[in-house]
Protein backbone atom coordinates (compact mmCIF):
# COMPACT_ATOMS: atom_id res chain seq x y z
CA UNK A 1 0.00 0.00 0.00
CA UNK A 2 1.54 3.42 -0.90
CA UNK A 3 0.94 6.35 1.47
CA UNK A 4 0.59 9.95 0.04
CA UNK A 5 2.75 12.39 1.66
CA UNK A 6 0.97 15.97 2.31
CA UNK A 7 2.64 18.93 0.15
CA UNK A 8 2.79 22.43 0.05
CA UNK A 9 1.29 23.33 -3.52
CA UNK A 10 -1.77 20.81 -2.67
CA UNK A 11 -5.23 22.54 -2.40
CA UNK A 12 -7.26 22.71 0.76
CA UNK A 13 -10.00 20.96 -0.45
CA UNK A 14 -7.62 17.82 -1.81
CA UNK A 15 -8.42 14.47 -3.11
CA UNK A 16 -9.50 13.02 0.41
CA UNK A 17 -12.32 15.69 1.24
CA UNK A 18 -13.52 16.11 -1.91
CA UNK A 19 -14.21 12.72 -2.79
CA UNK A 20 -16.07 12.68 1.09
CA UNK A 21 -17.46 15.85 0.16
CA UNK A 22 -18.80 14.74 -2.84
CA UNK A 23 -19.92 11.05 -1.55
CA UNK A 24 -21.74 12.69 1.79
CA UNK A 25 -23.69 15.09 -1.25
CA UNK A 26 -24.89 12.02 -2.90
CA UNK A 27 -25.88 11.10 0.20
CA UNK A 28 -23.98 7.36 -0.37
CA UNK A 29 -22.24 4.91 2.46
CA UNK A 30 -18.78 4.34 1.80
CA UNK A 31 -19.80 0.57 1.47
CA UNK A 32 -22.64 1.77 -1.14
CA UNK A 33 -19.78 3.97 -2.85
CA UNK A 34 -16.67 0.78 -2.69
CA UNK A 35 -19.70 -1.98 -4.01
CA UNK A 36 -20.08 0.59 -6.91
CA UNK A 37 -16.79 0.94 -8.10
CA UNK A 38 -15.77 -2.38 -6.88
CA UNK A 39 -12.95 -2.49 -4.34
CA UNK A 40 -12.89 -3.58 -0.82
CA UNK A 41 -14.99 -0.90 1.38
CA UNK A 42 -11.72 -0.85 3.10
CA UNK A 43 -9.75 0.37 0.31
CA UNK A 44 -11.94 3.21 -0.78
CA UNK A 45 -12.45 4.14 3.22
CA UNK A 46 -8.24 4.88 3.16
CA UNK A 47 -8.33 6.67 0.26
CA UNK A 48 -11.18 8.89 2.08
CA UNK A 49 -9.10 9.50 4.78
CA UNK A 50 -6.19 10.20 3.27
CA UNK A 51 -4.40 6.99 4.07
CA UNK A 52 -3.42 5.31 0.95
CA UNK A 53 -3.29 6.62 -2.60
CA UNK A 54 -6.74 5.43 -5.04
CA UNK A 55 -5.82 3.91 -8.33
CA UNK A 56 -7.34 4.20 -11.69
CA UNK A 57 -11.07 3.58 -10.63
CA UNK A 58 -11.20 7.54 -10.33
CA UNK A 59 -13.79 7.16 -13.93
CA UNK A 60 -16.02 4.99 -11.80
CA UNK A 61 -16.06 7.06 -8.89
CA UNK A 62 -16.24 10.39 -11.14
CA UNK A 63 -19.54 8.85 -13.08
CA UNK A 64 -20.94 7.78 -9.71
CA UNK A 65 -20.43 11.46 -8.56
CA UNK A 66 -21.38 13.36 -11.32
CA UNK A 67 -18.50 15.74 -11.68
CA UNK A 68 -16.14 15.27 -14.50
CA UNK A 69 -12.41 13.49 -13.81
CA UNK A 70 -10.85 17.03 -13.37
CA UNK A 71 -13.34 18.20 -10.49
CA UNK A 72 -12.74 15.07 -9.14
CA UNK A 73 -9.08 15.41 -8.78
CA UNK A 74 -8.92 19.07 -8.76
CA UNK A 75 -5.99 19.76 -11.15
CA UNK A 76 -5.90 22.07 -13.41
CA UNK A 77 -7.71 22.56 -16.39
CA UNK A 78 -5.81 20.52 -19.38
CA UNK A 79 -5.54 21.69 -22.96
CA UNK A 80 -8.79 21.65 -25.05
CA UNK A 81 -7.64 19.05 -26.98
CA UNK A 82 -7.54 16.91 -23.20
CA UNK A 83 -10.91 18.11 -22.26
CA UNK A 84 -12.82 16.80 -25.32
CA UNK A 85 -11.14 13.00 -24.95
CA UNK A 86 -12.23 13.05 -21.62
CA UNK A 87 -15.83 14.15 -22.81
CA UNK A 88 -15.74 11.30 -25.36
CA UNK A 89 -14.52 8.80 -23.00
CA UNK A 90 -17.34 10.37 -19.80
CA UNK A 91 -20.17 10.16 -22.86
CA UNK A 92 -19.06 6.57 -23.35
CA UNK A 93 -19.09 5.81 -19.67
CA UNK A 94 -22.39 7.67 -19.29
CA UNK A 95 -24.11 5.47 -22.55
CA UNK A 96 -22.79 2.54 -20.69
CA UNK A 97 -23.89 3.22 -16.87
CA UNK A 98 -27.61 4.57 -18.63
CA UNK A 99 -27.81 0.88 -20.46
CA UNK A 100 -27.29 -0.60 -17.05
CA UNK A 101 -29.71 1.59 -15.20
CA UNK A 102 -32.03 1.13 -17.53
CA UNK A 103 -31.55 -2.76 -17.59
CA UNK A 104 -32.82 -2.83 -14.35
CA UNK A 105 -36.41 -1.65 -14.94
Amino acid sequence: MEFDHPSADMPIDDFPQRIARLRKKRRLTIKQVADHIQVPVTTYRDWEYGRAKWNKTYLKLAELFDVSVFELLGGKNPEFSELKKEAELLEKQFHLFKLRVESLF
